[in-house]
């Protein structure tokens, strides 16, 4: 789920301030820490492998092959000749005279893409997810990773970007006033192919996330127990206050499951950026706002509000007291248990869920083959797989949570070998290892799922996945994308490795038809409910 509150900053913010936005995207980067035949119808440039080295926070977790394994919004695409490969901007807090809080981004990477050699004003980092690089110039590259907090002074010529293997999402705090002393250099320098494929990299030494921390950063390691919480919460720093991009201090908060805070009151006002499980926020008056990662909360100064966790799960978010030298503070009651209970009924995590495999032979737009192009829609500018292009409309059309079905061992994406691999798993009746797994499936009651069909049957990995789950008392909708054998009989052979699932009626599309399905998939889905 993304944020709220972008659809009223991007409505709020004038064709020439969006200009000065984009550009200030070239800001946007981060030096010192605190915290079947229709087998395969359905990755950039090369440089150093980033899961050589094993460090605390350094896993296959941490490459992210998809945008839709991101936790923050993706936003929308940054055409600037002052990058290689495509970055998404998703803005999330403007600069104001109300909160007085740095212009703060999301800025996203596919594999490869990275900014040219650049300065600006102090900026704060924050990784939110994948595996990306931070270069000053004379300096080692940095591999920068989910959790991690970078400083970059003002002045300092720099880079950043993806990994060649994974996107990269980060959280950018920066100082938009400052004016650069005028040097006889390029504002902008490209990172040649050259020079990013035989880069000097190195693990980023201010790292403090553990191996078995949960969350997007460092947890406190104990709980504190306060009378202006119902239960224990976790409380730590993220960065200070002296920091260079002159950002009040960010603390990092972790409510266990149904704890909230009383009602209260900031002098200065607060931000909260919401980044794992789901939560709430409520300003006096108002109607509460339900919290996804990515999320923003904003409480003006003075105003009365609370915050905490749901029902269901875990809750964290980044606070910021903006205002620092207003640090007035007021506690007042707590909302009663029936009416936490009444919200908790009415705003229950998503009961839905999408699951999909898909397969692109490539993730670049350009100079694509003919295979390549049958297994791919390229959708402003991004590549996506066919399956993949309805999974993303099914979940954003219903809200559900969503899941990408992928092999511990990556497949190939040369289109014969593809071909001959998912031969060779069809005849042995493979049952491919996926990586990763579904928390909490238990909860979902309706569970869409998507794929390619191969050989005139599923992939041998969707056969993995029911022999992993129990459907019993779910409702399943599949969806498939196809070369011309419609579903293949596949929706009756899920009924038949679970039979005490409901089955609806699925979609399946062309894969000649995909790119202008749009419309179609979403008929099908408002038919549904």
């Amino acid at each position: 789920m993304k944020t709220r509150v972008k659809e009223h900053f991007w409505r709020k913010l004038g064709a020439g301030v969006m200009a000065i936005l984009l550009c200030l995207t070239l800001a946007a980067c981060g030096n010192t820490n605190t915290q079947s035949s229709e087998a395969a119808s359905e990755s950039t440039t090369s440089a150093p492998s980033t899961d050589t080295e094993s460090t605390s926070n350094n896993s296959s977790s941490d490459i992210i092959l998809s945008s839709d394994e991101l936790t923050f919004p993706l936003g929308m695409a940054v055409n600037s000749e002052a990058f290689t490969g495509t970055a998404y901007l998703s803005p999330m807090i403007p600069l104001d005279d109300v909160y007085n809080f740095p212009q703060t981004n999301n800025v996203t990477f596919e594999p490869g893409a990275r900014s040219g050699w650049h300065t600006h004003g102090g900026m704060i980092i924050l990784g939110t997810g994948g595996t990306g690089y931070y270069q000053e110039e004379g300096k080692p590259a940095q591999i920068i990773r989910k959790g991690d907090v970078v400083e970059c002074p003002e002045g300092v010529k720099h880079w950043h970007g993806a990994a060649p293997d994974s996107w990269f999402s980060q959280v950018v705090i920066y100082d938009t006033e400052y004016v650069p002393e005028a040097s006889g250099e390029p504002a902008h320098e490209m990172v040649s192919d050259e020079e990013y494929a035989n880069l000097e990299t190195e693990e980023y030494a201010g790292r403090n996330i553990t191996a078995d921390n949960q969350f997007m950063f460092q947890r406190a390691d104990e709980p504190v127990s306060l009378e202006t919480f119902n239960g224990p919460v976790y409380l730590s720093s993220i960065i200070e206050a002296d920091n260079v991009a002159e950002a009040p201090g960010l603390h990092y908060v972790v409510f266990d499951k149904g704890v909230i805070n009383n009602w209260h009151t900031h002098e200065g006002g607060q931000i909260l950026i919401a980044t794992d499980g789901i939560g709430y926020h409520q300003i006096e008056g108002q109607p509460v706002e339900v919290l996804h990662p990515g999320d923003v909360a904003l409480c003006p100064p003075g105003v009365k509000h609370w915050h905490g966790g749901s029902a269901d799960t875990e809750f964290a978010h980044i606070a910021v007291n903006t205002n620092p030298e207003l640090t007035g503070l007021e506690w007042f009651d707590r909302i009663s248990d029936d009416e936490y209970a009444k919200l908790a009924a009415e705003n229950t995590a998503s009961k839905s869920l999408v699951v999909y495999f898909s397969m692109p032979e490539t993730t670049d737009a350009e100079n694509m083959t003919e295979a390549e192009d049958d297994s791919t829609v390229v959708i402003d500018g991004e590549v996506l797989g066919n399956t993949q292009y309805m999974a993303r409309i099914i979940q954003e059309h219903t809200g559900a949570d969503i899941f990408r079905i992928e092999p511990e061992t990556p497949y190939p994406t040369d289109h014969e070998t593809l071909v001959d691999l998912a031969a060779e798993e069809k005849e042995k009746n493979a049952r491919p290892v996926i990586r990763g797994q579904i928390e909490d499936f238990e909860r979902y009651e309706t569970v869409y799922i998507g794929y390619p069909i191969w050989w005139s049957d599923m992939p041998m990995i969707l056969y993995s996945f029911f022999d992993q789950y129990d459907f019993s008392g779910k409702t399943v909708i599949p969806f498939s994308t196809h070369g011309g054998s419609s579903f293949a009989g596949t929706p009756a052979e899920i009924q038949r490795m679970e039979p005490n699932a409901t089955m609806v009626e699925g979609l399946t599309i062309s894969r000649d038809r995909i790119q202008d399905a749009k419309q179609q998939i979403i008929d099908w889905v408002n038919g549904l409910s």
